[in-house]
């Protein structure tokens, strides 16, 4: 854990994966984990739990979408009544909520648009370091 860095390119739609180096900082081998190109929404907020699987929010999706990059699997979906769902991470005392932002798409009537959702999924979070440049 630690090794590796991931990154959302939203308009290509792609979960991309590059090694990192922690300790020189150095990002190398650039891949495709996850090609999202085939679902009509896209990948937006990510965040990860301690088994290493990403939680990724998909924007027009209204759903979360729990990928293991060790099987390339979906292992899980949460589905909301809003269609923007925008980010997500984990908090709370032990790291097992899942916090869940919206955004509101102007011309739709959704009654919890622009909230935000908590949930207990199972998964742990990991702890966030501040970078130190």
């Amino acid at each position: 854990a630690g090794d590796t860095m991931f990154y959302i390119d939203t308009p290509s739609k792609k979960v991309r994966a590059f090694d990192f180096g922690a300790a020189t900082g150095s990002i190398e081998n650039e891949r495709v984990l996850w090609n999202t190109a085939e679902d009509p929404t896209s990948p937006d907020g990510m965040t990860i739990d301690s088994e290493d699987r990403l939680w990724i929010a998909f924007c027009h999706g209204a759903k979360v979408v729990c990928f293991d990059p060790a099987t390339a699997k979906i292992e899980e979906q949460i589905d909301f009544p809003c269609i923007e769902t925008t980010a997500c991470a984990f908090g709370g005392p032990d790291l097992g909520d899942l916090y869940i932002t919206t955004g509101i798409k102007p011309g739709l009537e959704e009654k919890e648009a622009g909230s935000l959702f908590i949930c207990r999924p199972g998964a742990t979070g990991v702890p966030s370091f501040a970078f130190q440049g």
